[in-house]
């Protein structure tokens, strides 16, 4: 005769992670993570100049109520049994306006103002200069208008609508206007930057298993590696699911580690995807080491296995106990009923902790 411990664990994670991604803005609310069930207030709206926050977006929860199923700050969801992806959405502000006004606090000096100064404006966008409201320059004439001292042509009234696709760094915008016979002039600097993230971010989600790649930043048209595959005891790795690239060839549209991708004008979040591994068998030998104890090892000894997996236990080939009689099978040294034979088959979906 001879025993052994059965261990049987939850082989999952209780909780799960959700992430924020602020899509080419600063200060994502930091990832929390939460059991299956839980209500989840999202977190706080990014900032990112020159565009207005819209609200969030995931495909990982159901739409929310507001145009094109966004989810604002504050609002809540359900915890699913799974990770969760909020990404930023964004619209771009219309460009801010130069207004030029007359300069007050220099009587004489005939000065105008161009406010703000310096503009910044994000490459790509167009930049109005017109006159405040009631300005009585409005009845000016001969107006002219300069870029790094050069007169713009085709621009001689009082407003300039001006395009920054070829522009990038500090540029010198000046005006000049004749009121009442009066030379007026000033100028200011239009800063034109780009605006957008040059890199984003790719992620992994080890979806209950452990060792999961770090992120890391790639430009979109990069050539990118998949990570590493991580461990999850009793789970074989089948491969990266992402919906934010195209399917890759595996069976399911997944991706394998040490795989490439072109990285797109968006953050790549990737999630692990497991197979149950079968049980493992416990095999029983005759303890050799102790001659005439009539012994029996079960090895592993304990067994780890988790809740709602089959322990099958049998003998180890070729043991002369295949020719033994009368088996008996005992859990917690309570007889197992309809288990006579020489292997045995245990459920665990009513076990939970060691048993012998």
């Amino acid at each position: 005769s001879g025993d052994a411990v059965i261990r049987v664990s939850e082989g999952d994670l209780p909780t799960y992670t959700v992430w924020y991604d602020a899509a080419g803005g600063t200060a994502a609310p930091a990832e929390s993570e939460h059991a299956p069930g839980d209500t989840v207030s999202l977190g706080a709206e990014p900032s990112r100049a020159g565009y207005d926050f819209l609200g969030w977006q995931s495909d990982d929860i159901p739409p929310g109520s507001e145009p094109g199923g966004l989810h604002q700050p504050g609002g809540t969801f359900t915890m699913p049994p799974r990770s969760v992806w909020f990404t930023a959405r964004w619209e771009q502000q219309d460009p801010a306006d130069v207004t030029v006004t007359i300069d007050p606090e220099t009587p004489g000096a005939f000065g105008l103002v161009l406010t703000p100064n310096p503009l910044e404006v994000v490459r790509g966008n167009s930049v109005t200069v017109g006159l405040a409201g009631g300005s009585p320059l409005a009845g000016g004439s001969d107006w002219q208008w300069y870029l790094q001292g050069e007169v713009l042509a085709g621009q001689s009234g009082s407003s300039l609508t001006l395009g920054t696709a070829d522009l990038l760094g500090d540029y010198n915008l000046g005006v000049s206007v004749v009121y009442q016979g009066v030379l007026y002039s000033g100028d200011a600097v239009i800063r034109v930057s780009e605006g957008d993230l040059s890199t984003y971010t790719v992620w992994y989600d080890a979806a209950g298993g452990t060792a999961a790649p770090p992120e890391s930043e790639h430009a979109p048209g990069d050539t990118v590696s998949l990570g590493a595959e991580p461990s999850r005891a009793g789970y074989d790795f089948l491969g990266w699911q992402s919906d934010d690239i195209p399917p890759g060839s595996e069976p399911g549209g997944l991706h394998q580690s040490g795989g490439t991708f072109t990285m797109p004008p968006r953050s790549v979040w990737f999630t692990a995807r497991w197979e149950q591994q079968d049980p493992a068998d416990v095999t029983v030998t005759i303890d050799l080491e102790t001659p005439g104890a009539f012994g029996l090892v079960l090895t592993p000894n304990p067994l780890e296995v988790v809740r709602g997996n089959s322990v099958t236990v049998g003998l180890a080939g070729g043991s002369p106990l295949a020719g033994g009689s009368d088996w008996q099978w005992y859990l917690q040294g309570e007889v197992l009923a309809g288990q006579s034979g020489s292997s045995l088959t245990l459920g665990t979906a009513d076990l939970l902790g060691d048993y012998n």
